[in-house]
């Protein structure tokens, strides 16, 4: 994706969110299943893959979600500024995984705590040398985020702002491919923006 363009993109998804969430102590969480596609990851890493989850809303204080990642990650994302797995460049990879979190919200607002336990792959190959790094790991976690089910007020439509701390229990230790560190593994977090449906 362009420089411009992602700028762009990254004006009115912030406006988007502003707009909905200036309202975020209304209480209109409902019961029931909701899906949505994740658009931060996808975004940096050129829309290359899926990534998305379902939940399910069981009481108006408690949901239940699985996320699902299976991105392919640029070159041009892990070198840049935004992610911190990577310190260097011609390093591309791919971050797969599963996610299960129970989030609690709080009090009557829109803002939630949440557990988590998952498993991930991560793996990192350099564009230039046949190098790379590839491990798996379960983990468990914690998190935080932002959930309303009817955002803008468009019934129906979701938004989750997630973002999950995870302690990985197989850490991968720092290593190098080539000149370009792949940091330590150990304790990861991420910034996560599904938008969907809730039924």
């Amino acid at each position: 994706m362009k420089k411009s363009l992602k700028n762009v993109f990254v004006i009115v998804s912030f406006l988007y969110i502003a707009l909905g969430t200036s309202n975020a102590f209304c209480d209109d969480r409902k019961k029931g299943g909701f899906i949505g596609y994740e658009l931060n990851e996808m975004v940096l890493n050129e829309f290359n893959k899926f990534a998305g989850e379902v939940g399910y809303r069981f009481r108006k204080e408690d949901q239940v979600r699985l996320s699902y990642m299976d991105v392919v990650l640029t070159e041009r994302h892990l070198s840049g500024s935004e992610a911190s797995a990577v310190d260097g460049d011609n390093v591309e990879g791919k971050f797969q995984g599963w996610e299960l979190s129970y989030d609690k919200f709080i009090g009557s607002s829109n803002w939630y705590l949440s557990l988590n336990a998952g498993h991930f792959r991560h793996l990192y190959q350099h564009t230039l040398l046949d190098e790379k790094v590839d491990f798996e790991s379960n983990s468990v976690g914690i998190g935080f985020g932002y959930f309303d089910s009817n955002h803008l007020g468009i019934d129906g439509l979701t938004l989750n702002i997630s973002i999950p701390i995870r302690k990985y229990l197989n850490p991968q230790d720092k290593t190098y491919l080539g000149n370009t560190k792949i940091n330590e593994h150990s304790v990861i977090n991420n910034f996560w923006l599904f938008v969907g449906y809730s039924f």
